[in-house]
């Protein structure tokens, strides 16, 4: 390739799957030897990892693309991923965007590149998604310094009532079982302490007769591993199996986040959700008899077509009921293309929103609660960052903890990336305060 082109950027919006893809896309620019410079300064290219799983994302991304154009006006923009996927016919209606990319062709965004000059090139590359079409290059993202993510599996074939995903991201594909464990032992020998495990549908992992479960346990006989934790996952997909090993392991993170996305029988049916109230609870009771102080998170949807107050009031309920400690919440909307896009009984906007606050209201006590149960015991924390007075990092429960250290302490900088002992003396807002043992 000519050097013509030096510099790129990158803006990502959505899901860790498009955090892990993009640093895959930006290793590769660096290995061609592109400097990468932070977005909103002028570059020779900039890539928009897009994002549809909302109307707001869709929005956002292209406001994004607009904006990354006027950044760098004479610089190549590519704009690639879930939105690009399902709507490339709305994007190519934008004169700023030099190339469209889908899921697939992201991958191949070199060859693109290569080929820009050509005007014969159509701006458009997206093809269908089909199986067994992932995994050719490797997907790590990072956290800071401490935490890698590791893309295992994409695709889902639920095709809930409300989701484009299937359709952004094709049907469930597992990455190759060896390739997985041997990127797993490459982040571990560059240093990284804690894994964790990601895919649009990770509990549907299957690579020939390998299932999640068996790709953990080979995961956990690392050298050097101290944390695998698992990323969101559905409740029909949690086996039983999977989470008695958890309880019995001594590096994978108790916590689970599981998709709820209604407390309501009736809504669950409406989004084809394949599971009841009582399955759900049935699973969590099964999860917290077999790990005591579990995390458990979960994403609930509001607003769904025909929700009405009692409807609501049940998923509220339920919520408490269950006592989730994390809780990420997003107001319904459209997407088109969608079965959920055409049924009766939309709800009004500001009836979403003030919804939404009465669940984060239910959040921050539900939240209180938990963390509250630290107060006075140990917790193992692996130490992210740090200011001019305090470390940060979180615990095996995924909970934020501001680490307060001696004087002789604060000096040492190499706390960051090292799992501490913490004995937790409080809690401010909603993380905890502790204190090296």
């Amino acid at each position: 390739m000519e050097r013509k082109y030096k510099t790129v950027s990158f803006y990502t919006l959505g899901c860790k799957l498009n955090q892990s893809e993009t640093s895959a896309i930006e290793n590769e620019f660096i290995q061609n030897g592109f400097k990468v410079v932070p977005y909103g300064e002028k570059s020779d290219i900039t890539i928009v990892n897009t994002c549809t799983v909302t109307n707001r994302a869709s929005k956002k991304s292209r406001n994004i693309i607009k904006q990354a154009k006027r950044f760098s006006p004479d610089g190549k923009l590519f704009a690639v991923g879930c939105y690009s996927q399902v709507y490339w016919e709305k994007l190519k209606k934008i004169p700023e965007i030099d190339f469209i990319l889908g899921n697939k062709e992201k991958f191949q965004i070199f060859e693109y590149l290569k080929n820009s000059e050509d005007k014969e090139l159509s701006k458009v590359a997206v093809d269908t998604i089909k199986k067994d079409e992932y995994f050719v290059k490797e997907f790590t993202s990072t956290t800071e310094r401490t935490r890698a993510v590791l893309k295992v599996q994409t695709g889902c074939n639920k095709f809930c009532s409300y989701c484009i995903v299937p359709y952004a991201r094709g049907l469930p594909v597992s990455r190759n079982f060896n390739d997985s464990v041997n990127e797993a032992k490459d982040l571990v020998r560059k240093g990284f302490k804690e894994i964790v495990l990601t895919g649009i549908d990770i509990g549907s992992y299957s690579y020939e007769d390998k299932k999640l479960i068996n790709l953990i346990q080979e995961i956990e006989k690392i050298d050097g591993i101290k944390r695998i934790r698992i990323s969101s996952i559905e409740l029909n997909s949690l086996s039983d199996e999977l989470i008695l090993h958890v309880a019995k392991s001594k590096i994978i993170a108790p916590h689970f986040h599981l998709s709820l996305q209604a407390g309501s029988d009736e809504i669950l049916k409406r989004m084809r959700r394949r599971y009841s109230t009582a399955e759900f609870f049935k699973k969590v009771n099964f999860i917290r008899k077999n790990i005591p102080n579990v995390s458990l998170g979960t994403d609930v949807i509001v607003g769904f077509p025909g929700e009405s107050e009692k409807l609501f009031n049940e998923t509220y309920e339920f919520i408490k009921k269950v006592e989730f400690n994390h809780l990420h919440i997003f107001r319904y909307s459209k997407k088109e293309g969608t079965p959920a896009a055409l049924m009766p009984d939309q709800i009004n906007e500001k009836v979403k929103k003030e919804r939404s606050q009465r669940l984060r209201n239910l959040e921050k006590s539900l939240k209180n609660k938990y963390i509250n149960k630290f107060i006075g015991k140990t917790v193992s924390v692996l130490c992210e960052k740090h200011d001019a007075d305090n470390f940060y990092g979180f615990s095996e429960h995924y909970v934020k903890v501001k680490i307060e250290p001696k004087i002789e302490e604060k000096l040492k900088k190499s706390f960051v990336n090292e799992f501490l002992n913490v004995y937790i003396i409080g809690e401010n807002i909603d993380s905890l305060v502790g204190k090296i043992e």
